[in-house]
C-alpha cells in the first residue's frame, strides 16, 4: 500500500512554491549542460584569442577540422612556403610567335666626325734610295720634285728642269721620262696634265701611266712644276 503525503505538506505548497523549486533545478542542471555542449553559435566572434586554446592533447587538433575547410590564405607565409612541391620537368618548347610589327625608325644621328686621310711620307726623286730623274732631266735648285700617297691616289709636286739646255742652247731633247713612279705608286689608268713653264713657245703637259713613267709632252719645257693628284684605283 502506497504511503501517504502528510496532510499539513500537501496544505503547505503552492504554486510559488513549486514554480521556486523547478527554476532552481534547471538554473543548476543547465549550467552543467551548458559546460559541456559550448558551441560556435554561443561565442561572439573575435572574442576566443590563441591564448583561450590549449596546447597538446587538449588543443586544436587534425581531427577537430574538417578535411578541405582551409585555404591557403589560412596558413602562415612559412606553412605555405613549405607547401612547394618539386620543380617539374621542362615543358615542350612552344611553336614560334608570329612576327611583330616593325618599329618606327629611330631618329637620325649625328653626323661623325671627318676621318682621317691617309697621307704618307714624302719621297724625294734623286735621293739615295728613291727613283732617279730620267738622263735629260734634273731637279729644280729650290723646288724638289717628290710624290706621295694621298688618301687613295698619290700626289706629285715639285719642280724640274731639262739637264742641258742652259749649258747647250742647241741640245736636243731625246729622253722624255722625267722619272718613273715605283711599284705601289703607279695608276691603274694613263693621265695627262698640264704643266706650266718657262722659255716655252706652247703650254707643256706631262703624262703618266700603269708603268709609272712620267713623261713630257708638247713643246719643249726648259722648267716645269707640277702639282697633281690622281687615283691608284679605276674606281
Amino acid at each position: 500500500m502506497p504511503a501517504m503525503m502528510n496532510p499539513r505538506v500537501v496544505r503547505a505548497l503552492s504554486y510559488s512554491n513549486v514554480m521556486a523549486t523547478l527554476a532552481l533545478f534547471v538554473a543548476i542542471g543547465g549550467t552543467s549542460y551548458a559546460a559541456v555542449t559550448l558551441s560556435g553559435a554561443n561565442i561572439k566572434d573575435g572574442t576566443v584569442r590563441s591564448v583561450d586554446i590549449a596546447d597538446g592533447l587538449y588543443g586544436i587538433q587534425s581531427r577537430d577540422v574538417r578535411n578541405g575547410s582551409l585555404g591557403a590564405i589560412d596558413l602562415s607565409t612559412a606553412a605555405r612556403a613549405s607547401l612547394k612541391g618539386n620543380t617539374g620537368a621542362t615543358g615542350a618548347t612552344g611553336a614560334a610567335g608570329s612576327q611583330g610589327v616593325q618599329g618606327t625608325a629611330g631618329a637620325l644621328g649625328a653626323q661623325g666626325p671627318t676621318g682621317l686621310i691617309n697621307i704618307g711620307a714624302w719621297h724625294q726623286v734623286g735621293a739615295v734610295g728613291e727613283p732617279a730623274f730620267g738622263s735629260d732631266f734634273m731637279s729644280h735648285p729650290t723646288v724638289p720634285m717628290r710624290f706621295r700617297l694621298e688618301g687613295d691616289g698619290v700626289r706629285i709636286s715639285g719642280a724640274f728642269n731639262q739637264a742641258n739646255i742652259a749649258a747647250d742652247p742647241t741640245w736636243e731633247q731625246t729622253d722624255t721620262v722625267i722619272f718613273t713612279l715605283p711599284v705601289g705608286f703607279r695608276p691603274a689608268l694613263g693621265h695627262a696634265f698640264s704643266v706650266p713653264g718657262s722659255q716655252s713657245s706652247e703650254p707643256g703637259a706631262i703624262s703618266l701611266g700603269p708603268s709609272g713613267g712620267i713623261g713630257a709632252l708638247g713643246s719643249t719645257v726648259n722648267t716645269g712644276q707640277i702639282d697633281v693628284w690622281f687615283p691608284l684605283t679605276t674606281g
